[in-house]
């Protein structure tokens, strides 16, 4: 492959704490003088909820608390009155952001890479833009890494996930050598185990699936994008919400942000074996039945396993 110069990212593309309808808390008074907290989001996929009482009477709850909330709506907490004759007053605010807050995750995952088997692709670690361009410091735990392929091929989902969110306005043509851009078209898959991982570069108006939708590995997800040298790219970030703490982002500058998100460096399977990949090393994507089922609920195996070709049979 010709020489490549690695785009640099940020998690500037990632959900920041949100201040809109697309969650809701909503207080209740029910019986014995109780108060219920609900919740009702509208969009897909797990969102860490966080709430402050800038005021209570007749009731104690502890200020700080997080919650993660998975359902359309539920109840997110319930006040207790002191004095059970009488009621409770209250006042809060709250703010949310995508993800559960340390999750449990599973480990030896094996992530196919996001191509049909037999592709060539080169794997570049991708660097930090906030880092260059802001001022900022770069996390500890950074790790990004962006796969090459000479030709346009299906972006496919290295393991299954739920389609949280999809961003596909960008044209994707590139012309010279970009270093940085925000301007890309992307998707994220939230996984069983709470992590999520982002899928950036799609060209535009060409991604299969939205919010709410169930995927499996090797599930199309959309068109590769266009990148530099004419080569086409795939940008991967798995990642997990690893703070509540909204406090230290009020005041953040691109300078001093503190993310909340931890990432992740998953094992992928390339040229039949597992392992992290080397920066500019070349690899083959493949997949095995055990990778694609192995997360599978009964019902989604015994679907998939009546959709495979049958052996003929001798009389």
């Amino acid at each position: 492959m010709k020489q490549l110069s690695a785009l640099l990212f940020t998690f500037a593309c990632l959900p920041s704490i949100a201040q809109n309808k697309v969650l809701d808390l909503e207080a209740r008074r029910v019986a014995d003088n109780c108060v219920d907290i609900m919740y009702r989001k509208e969009l897909p996929g797990s969102f860490c909820v966080g709430i402050h009482f800038t005021h209570l009477d007749n009731t104690n709850y502890p200020n700080g608390s997080s919650f993660t909330v998975n359902n359309p709506r539920g109840t997110l907490l319930t006040l207790r009155p002191s004095n059970k004759d009488a009621g409770i007053g209250y006042h809060f605010e709250y703010r949310f952001i995508r993800g559960a807050l340390n999750p449990k995750i599973k480990q030896n995952i094996i992530y196919l890479l996001p191509f049909s088997p037999g592709i060539k692709v080169k794997a570049i670690e991708a660097g930090f833009a906030d880092e260059k361009y802001f001022g900022a410091q770069k996390p500890a735990d950074w790790i990004n890494y962006t796969f090459y392929s000479q030709n346009q091929d299906t972006v496919k989902a290295c393991r299954k996930g739920l389609v949280v969110e999809v961003v596909e306005e960008f044209n994707d043509e590139i012309s010279g050598v970009v270093e940085y851009t925000s301007k890309k078209n992307y998707l994220l898959l939230e996984h069983e185990d709470g992590t999520i991982m982002r899928y950036m570069g799609f060209k535009k108006n060409s991604i299969f699936v939205q919010p709410g939708d169930e995927v499996l590995p090797g599930s199309a997800l959309g068109i590769s994008a266009a990148a530099n040298n004419n080569y086409y790219m795939v940008n991967l970030l798995l990642y997990y919400l690893k703070s509540a703490n909204f406090e230290i982002l009020q005041n953040a500058t691109f300078a001093n942000n503190q993310n909340l998100y931890k990432t992740l460096s998953p094992q992928f399977l390339f040229n039949d074996m597992p392992g992290n990949p080397e920066n500019g090393a070349e690899y083959i994507s493949a997949t095995t039945e055990e990778i694609i089922t192995k997360e599978m609920s009964k019902k989604e195996l015994k679907k998939y396993k009546a959709q495979l070709p049958q052996p003929n049979r001798l009389n």
